[in-house]
């Protein structure tokens, strides 16, 4: 689903406007038509164009084909026909989560 500031952002460049694209496309996959492949969207591959606004270079599932050049738009009709990977993280044993991170702090 396209949303309100997606309109008013996707033909304007930025490093704001690239965060909110990358958070929102980042880890998701599409299957295009043409190829019959699925096509992965990494942080990275979400750039701005400058007659096109803002893009994805998705990466093909299969080995020996090139990334794929994609508008925000078709790359969103795309995802929503395609069943997404749910990707769930676990903690580990002997972790404590509640503690704030210290970067400062030495790794033991």
């Amino acid at each position: 689903m396209t949303e309100d500031w997606e309109k008013d952002k996707w033909k304007t460049d930025g490093a704001m406007n690239r965060v909110l694209f990358s958070n929102k496309y980042k880890d998701l996959s599409f299957d295009l038509p043409d190829t019959g492949h699925i096509y992965y969207i990494h942080e990275d591959d979400i750039v701005f164009r400058r007659h096109y606004g803002w893009v994805i270079f998705a990466q093909c599932n299969m080995t020996g084909f090139e990334e794929d050049e994609v508008t925000i738009f078709l790359a969103l009709i795309l995802i929503q026909k395609t069943p997404q990977i749910v990707k769930v993280m676990h903690p580990e044993e002997g972790i404590n989560y509640n503690r704030v991170l210290d970067l400062n702090e030495e790794n033991e």
